[in-house]
């Protein structure tokens, strides 16, 4: 079997990375520190930049969705206000109250009871618009003024929709900004997680293998083969015992992700070697990291993790 360390590729096993070698080296005596001076100064400067950015991402990205969710309802509520405002117009125009060219005022044609499809934002905007300027025109000339819902009503939805809209786009734009701030640390960080595994292996290379392995690990260094394993993952109420479903399963030294289904059971597969780091997490339960020993010849294993609720 071969075995190579690998390097992170992911935001997450980045700032693992980095967060390990920090805390590891900190514990270290000063007098028995063994990475170079300009390893140590680039991984005390790069480790809590990272974080800190990942977590401005992070809460920009909260925000946005937050905000989506607020335009998706806010959407939904403007376009029943303008459908309505059309489908009583037409009753209306049915009943005598109005008269059919006056469909004219609202861009619709007049010949037609159909009410406009709103498939889009745009469409919303557009048709909220044109009952707002076309209903006073229609007012202004003397026709009776529209009723459950008025055009005010309309024009209160249609507004808090395009606020609502307007606020979404800044939060997009921001979180756009919070990633791209991530982004540019990417290469210093691969550089920085490249000196100190290297410089660790370096300090440990005449250790028995599985040693090195060992040690090199305690400072986030990541070993992988040529053998995929197997890890057949459960995931459990620690109190029912029944299977927890959409839990979240990380294998933190890879990144590998994975959501659990028919009664908490998931399967997660990697190449990884000697131990693997598994964190579980679903809203309303604790989160759990869990520690797999992995010994040399077994590619199969069961996880099984027994979350409590918060």
């Amino acid at each position: 079997m071969s075995i190579a360390r690998r390097l992170p590729n992911t935001d997450a096993t980045r700032s693992k990375a980095l967060t390990k070698a920090k805390f590891k080296n900190d514990s270290i005596p000063v007098a028995n520190q063994f990475l170079t001076t300009p390893t140590i100064t680039r991984l005390d400067d790069t480790q809590p930049v990272l974080k800190v950015a990942m977590q401005r991402r992070g809460t920009a990205l909260a925000e946005q969705v937050d905000a989506t969710s607020e335009v998706s309802q806010s959407f939904l509520k403007s376009r029943m206000y303008i459908s309505h405002f059309f489908q009583g117009f037409n009753m209306g125009i049915a009943r005598g109250i109005y008269m059919a060219a006056n469909r004219a005022y609202y861009q619709l044609d007049a010949s037609s009871d159909s009410v406009p499809a709103m498939h889009s934002h745009q469409d919303v905007a557009y048709w909220g618009e044109n009952i707002e300027t076309g209903d006073a025109a229609r007012i202004a000339a003397g026709g009776v003024a529209m009723a459950s819902p008025t055009a005010a009503e309309v024009k209160a939805a249609v507004d808090s929709f395009n606020t609502k809209n307007t606020d979404q786009s800044i939060l997009k734009d921001n979180y756009d900004s919070k990633q791209e701030a991530v982004s540019a640390l990417h290469e210093e960080a691969d550089k920085v997680i490249k000196k100190v595994w290297d410089e660790v292996e370096t300090f440990y290379n005449e250790e028995e293998n599985s040693s090195r392995r060992r040690k090199c690990r305690e400072w986030g260094v990541v070993y992988v083969s040529d053998v995929e394993h197997t890890f057949n993952c459960t995931v459990v109420d620690a109190v029912t015992n029944e299977g927890i479903d959409t839990a979240v399963i990380v294998l933190l030294e890879t990144g590998n992700t994975g959501t659990t289904s028919n009664g908490g059971r998931a399967v997660l597969k990697s190449t990884i070697v000697d131990e693997a780091t598994f964190r579980f997490t679903h809203p309303g339960f604790q989160a759990i990291d869990m520690v797999v020993p992995m010994p040399t010849g077994v590619t199969s294993f069961d996880v099984k993790a027994m979350m409590e609720k918060l």
